[in-house]
This record gives C-alpha cells, sequence and structure tokens, in this order.
C-alpha cells in the first residue's frame, strides 16, 4: 500500500476493519496506546500510535498534528483560536508548540484579508 492511497483499513478493539477514507477524518486522538479516530459517520479506536498514523498520513497535507494528542483534518477547521480549533462543534485544543506551525502553515496559507 502507498501512503497515498484515498482510504486505509485500520482494525478496531474487536478485531473488525474499519475503512477510513482519508476525507471523511475529523481528526484522531491519542490516548495512551490507542487511538480514537473522530470521522464524519461515527468514531471508533483502534490499538496504534500518533506517530504510526503520520507516516501513513505524511504526504497529506490537509493532516496536521496540533497538540500532541492530536492530528486534525485542517479542510474540517470551522473556527481557529489560539487556543482550539472547532471542528464539527467540537474543541481540539491547540498545544503551544504547535501553534507557530500551524499560523505559519495552515493561516498565513489560507488568510484572507478584508
Amino acid at each position: 500500500m502507498t501512503n497515498n492511497n484515498l482510504f486505509f483499513l485500520v482494525k478496531d478493539q474487536n478485531g473488525g476493519f474499519h475503512k477510513v477514507n482519508r476525507a471523511d477524518i475529523l481528526f484522531v486522538k491519542s490516548i495512551g496506546n490507542y487511538l480514537q479516530f473522530t470521522t464524519n459517520s461515527g468514531s471508533f479506536t483502534t490499538y496504534g500510535s500518533l506517530q504510526s498514523l503520520q507516516t501513513v498520513l505524511e504526504p497529506d497535507a490537509r493532516f496536521m498534528q496540533i497538540h500532541r494528542s492530536f492530528i486534525v483534518n485542517l479542510e474540517m477547521v470551522t473556527h481557529l483560536t489560539s487556543e482550539a480549533i472547532t471542528i464539527n462543534n467540537q474543541q481540539v485544543p491547540i498545544g503551544r508548540k504547535f501553534l507557530d506551525a500551524l499560523k505559519s502553515g495552515f493561516v498565513q496559507t489560507n488568510l484572507i484579508i478584508l
């Protein structure tokens, strides 16, 4: 499998597999040794680390780690402050060490001054 696929399969806690369309991912939260995927169609938990997930998502510029425990789909952001991102009416915190990268990447690239 190449990392550029539109989807990938993730084994869930029950031994089944979830087909995850990259475009449907809202955000992923790390909880210890587990990852909780929140997508347009719901959420599920699997064993894994954000570091291993970043390897899969790396070539896809819409995904960014914004906190030690969160990777978000930047296309799904509806509101942004210096402390949190809102996606689908859910707030995701922004870690201080990730704020500069978020500003220089996502904000600068998409900012329109009227």
